[in-house]
């Protein structure tokens, strides 16, 4: 008997519905806390610990089924797995290679498990009755340890073994100098603790000391020999002149000797007040926090006497203090302190935030880090939105943000009032009709869609007309008109029959249907009218018009199929396949037709096959070509390019992976660019939410709409991070909704996380060596964000940092180019390139020998793909890397026309990559699958 290993592989799009949720994490508390986030009973929950592996039992996650609930939280942190035969879980974008049924998977499974669960990692996990859980199992189980925590302690100020100090051996007499300082020294002394010198404390504060002490020195001799100057009686030849100009000079030393006394009176102070103040920060961060020094610049009106103490300060965040307080009294701090300072502050911000307390983690950052934006994100967490809307409007200059947490705080007259200012009419109405202001509502949504209608967006028209002005007549008008459409052809035809089907207007879509296959349309549109109409003939309500719907599909691709392109055809034959996906020789039969290729006879034979494949090119797109292109980002629908026009003007275009050029464009008048400045693109890898534009250094970017250039309808917005500066250097975007971004800090770099309602969720100091600090204003930083991880590129240094605050940094050979992690869900890998070829890593294991690849490449950028081949690309070819089994070969290379590449990018194709070009091409290659 022939057998075959069932294996599980990858599809673009989900294949089935959603039966349970797999929670990450190894505690209950972490499975609890995502579990009340989706408002489902918790009684019909049943919950399967999954094991990180077969050699390691402690859980990965846990996988939570339900009979009939459906998740409602947005952004639910869970993978979605769907269920075959009843009792086998798989993630929903799984599919079984070669299909087998669900009698043949019963058969497989056997009767011992309740419940089989397939991990792509973990592997297959059988339960047995007595291994299930009840949500009320999860209230018994004591917390988990964490193996470290961000908030534990910190070491101690070790002793300074370096010179601290020169001293001369004959020292003048300064006590008059010294006593105003001492007599306050003194008073305090029993009050703080006697603390060591800091281990890095510079040896300039002693030459600072010595400085001023010789500078006293001087002055008192000034003064001696002032004082022995014969008087004028003695001395015939003295003039009142000369009299005059010595008793000037005396006072003048005398307030030279005052101020120097103070100086080493107010430094000697000061620093002790600092060691002090570090010392209660990390033993007791509550009563340090009074008395904490602001370091990232405080606002003040003029300048108070100078002072040797820390004064003590309200620790919630008051607004009225960011207008400009009363005089300022400014410390000298040292850099090394300074560092400190920064990375205790940024500790104690993210424990406010665990702990809840937003006010006192606003005071942090907006008084004592001057970050205003993270600032305005924590009040607006912590509901405290008029404050958050001032910070906005006022210091940020972010209206629209303003008026959102004006109508999350309930202001809604006020946040009406600016919605109607920046003409953002629909949420206009959504309020008015909230204040019962009906008619003002409709009035609302009438502007509205009369911006709407100008930009023919037939579908954004309908979705208003059906669900806010509750005209479905008027709805089915528009989404019939964009049927003509090029750009929501697609949409508006689905949307189309949904409508339909729920007016019951059955005989309508029928008449519809027939139009399908009489009216001429395009090549493109022909293909989208496969695909959607092969979910009307799944999915919609009357069974007549389900058979009419499946009967156009086969219409469709019959008149299209033979003469139709490469893409065009494997499109419409998936369409056919789908009408019936039971039929598995339906399936086969599809894939024969796709694959056949018809070969001329041959007199020779066929050379040998060669040991390395070539990747296929399957299609060009071509970008504006007046653009200087330097930065493309992608997901598996779309694909972002940003680049400069004349230095002055940023232009970014979408695209989908199936047209010849980008339909989708918007730009930003920024001021004069200089060469080389970097541009950050981060998409939402689920699109459900705005593109992140940002240029470090540079102007924050207003919310603008995606245009096509003939004034087709938007497709989506771009802006800035409404919590990003000047200062941020670097931003990667999680699947699980998280955006983590690196900016610019004292002592290193500040590592932050914020969720997709822009609220901050951690912030820490990540630390760099001194000479890194120095210049890391002269390399771009690179980061990556995999589960949990972030991996930050700097120099030739690699940042670890993990979720329990540990960071590990290695040091690699060379400067680091690029930086590329594999997607969620397989195995971990780090791929990293050098000005010649790179280095891979697996796992984690950065103190293994790392492999090799591409080592006659010069800087080659890197990227993996969905099914994990690792694609390099430098100026003139690519190579592709199998990364299984630990191990890197080269399965497949491209050569092209010398030209500089920008980017590697996934699509939604397992097997398939692009590379973005500088000169506006953007190439489209499939690796081809060995005989």
């Amino acid at each position: 008997m022939k057998t075959f290993a069932i294996t599980m592989q990858y599809s673009a799009r989900p294949v089935r519905r959603p039966a349970a949720w797999l929670v990450a994490g190894r505690g209950a508390s972490e499975w609890l806390a995502e579990i009340c986030r989706w408002g489902v009973p918790l009684a019909e929950l049943t919950l399967y610990p999954v094991p990180t592996s077969a050699s390691d039992r402690r859980p990965m996650g846990v996988l939570v089924t339900m009979r009939g609930a459906v998740v409602s939280a947005s952004e639910p942190q869970a993978i979605p797995y769907g269920c075959l035969a009843g009792r086998l879980f798989l993630p929903v974008d799984a599919v079984l290679s070669p299909p087998v049924t669900d009698d043949e998977i019963s058969a497989l499974l056997g009767t011992s498990f309740e419940a089989v669960v397939w991990h792509p990692v973990c592997g297959l996990v059988g339960f047995e009755t007595h291994d299930t859980l009840r949500i009320s199992a999860l209230l018994s189980l004591p917390p988990s340890p964490r193996e470290s925590d961000w908030n534990g302690a910190r070491p101690g100020i070790a002793a300074n073994s370096r010179l601290r100090s020169v001293e001369p051996i004959r020292v003048l007499t300064i006590e008059a100098i010294l006593e105003e300082g001492r007599g306050d020294i003194g008073s305090q002394a029993a009050e703080l603790p006697k603390q060591p010198a800091a281990p890095d404390e510079s040896p300039l504060s002693g030459l600072k000391r010595l400085g001023a002490g010789a500078a006293a020195a001087v002055a008192q001799a000034g003064i001696w020999l002032i004082d022995r100057l014969p008087t004028r009686e003695a001395s015939a030849c003295s003039t009142s002149t000369s009299a005059g100009f010595a008793g000037g000079l005396k006072g003048w030393l005398h307030s030279l000797l005052e101020k120097v006394g103070r100086h080493i009176s107010y430094e000697s102070a000061r620093a002790r007040e600092l060691r002090r103040l570090l010392h209660m920060l990390a033993t007791d961060p509550d009563q340090g926090l009074k008395y904490a020094l602001p370091v990232g610049g405080d606002a003040h009106r003029g300048q108070a006497p100078p002072s040797g103490q820390l004064a003590r300060r309200d620790v919630n965040f008051d607004l009225s203090r960011l207008g400009g307080g009363g005089p300022a009294d400014f410390w000298d701090v040292p850099a090394q302190i300074q560092a400190e300072l920064f990375r205790e502050y940024r500790r104690l911000a993210e424990r406010e935030l665990h702990l809840g307390r937003y006010r006192r983690a606003a005071y942090i950052f907006a008084e004592l880090l001057g970050d205003l934006a993270a600032a305005a994100a924590t009040l607006a967490s912590g509901k405290h939105f008029r404050e958050a809307a001032v910070l906005y409007r006022d210091r940020l200059k972010q209206p629209l943000e303003a008026a959102r947490c004006l109508e999350q705080g309930g202001q809604w007259a006020e946040a009406l009032k600016l919605y109607e200012e920046l003409r953002e009419f629909e949420r206009a109405g959504d309020l008015a009709r909230n204040l019962d202001q009906s008619e003002e509502a409709q009035r609302y949504y009438r502007l509205e869609l009369e911006r709407i209608a100008q930009r023919d967006d037939y579908l954004g028209a309908a979705k208003l007309l059906e669900h806010k002005l509750h005209a479905p007549d008027e709805a089915l008008e528009q989404l019939l008109r964009g049927w003509s459409s090029l750009h929501q052809h697609r949409q508006c035809v689905g949307a189309t029959f949904r409508l339909l089907g729920a007016l019951g207007r059955h005989e309508a879509a029928c008449e519809h249907l027939r139009r399908c296959t009489t009216a001429t349309v395009s090549t493109f549109l022909y293909t989208d009218s496969a695909g959607v109409l092969a979910d009307v003939a799944r999915t919609y309500p009357d069974e007549e018009v389900r058979t009419t719907a499946a009967d156009t599909v086969r219409v469709l691709a019959a008149s299209r199929v033979k003469q139709a392109a490469p893409d065009e055809r494997r499109f419409l034959l998936d369409a056919v396949a789908a009408l019936a996906p039971e039929d598995r020789l339906l399936g086969r039969d599809c894939r024969r037709f796709l694959e056949y290729r018809p070969h001329a006879a041959r007199a020779d034979p066929l050379p040998p096959r060669k040991a390395v494949r070539t990747a296929e090119l399957l299609r060009d797109i071509q970008l504006p070509v007046h653009v200087e292109w330097i930065c493309a980002r992608s997901t598996d629908q779309s694909y972002y390019a940003g680049g400069f026009i004349a230095g002055q003007t940023l232009f970014v275009v979408k695209g989908t992976w199936f047209e010849t050029e980008p339909k989708f464009w918007v730009n930003w008048l920024v001021a004069k660019v200089p060469a080389g400045s970097p541009l950050l693109l981060e998409p939402d890898p689920h699109e459900t939410h705005a593109l992140f534009v940002h240029l470090p250094g540079g102007p924050v970017l207003a919310q603008q709409e995606f245009r096509p250039p003939q004034g087709a309808p938007p497709d989506s917005t771009a802006h800035s991070p409404v919590w990003a500066t000047p200062e941020t250097l670097a931003l990667a975007r999680a699947p699980y909704g998280v955006t983590w971004a690196v900016g610019r800090s004292a002592g290193g770099l500040a590592l932050s996380a914020y969720n997709a309602r822009n609220r901050p969720v951690a912030s820490r100091l990540v630390e760099i060596p001194e000479q890194m600090a120095a210049v890391v204003d002269d390399f771009k930083v690179l980061m990556q964000v995999r589960d949990l991880r972030v991996y930050i590129g700097l120099c030739d240094r690699l940042i670890v940092a993990r979720e329990q605050g540990d960071n590990e940094v290695v040091e690699l050979p060379g400067l680091i180019r690029g930086l590329a992690c594999s997607v969620s869900h397989s195995r971990r890998r780090v791929a990293i390139t050098y000005e010649t070829g790179g280095q891979i890593y697996w796992d984690d294991q950065f103190n293994e020998r790392p492999e090799w690849f591409g080592l006659h490449l010069a800087e080659p950028i890197v990227e993996f793909t969905a099914s994990g081949l690792l694609v390099a690309a430098s100026t003139q070819e690519c190579q592709v890397y199998s990364t299984s089994d630990r191990q890197s070969r080269l399965v497949a290379e491209c050569r092209w026309k010398e030209c500089t590449p920008i980017a590697v990018l996934r699509t939604g194709h397992a097997d398939e990559f692009a590379v973005c070009f500088s000169d506006g091409r953007l190439r489209v290659f499939r690796v081809p699958q060995s005989s």
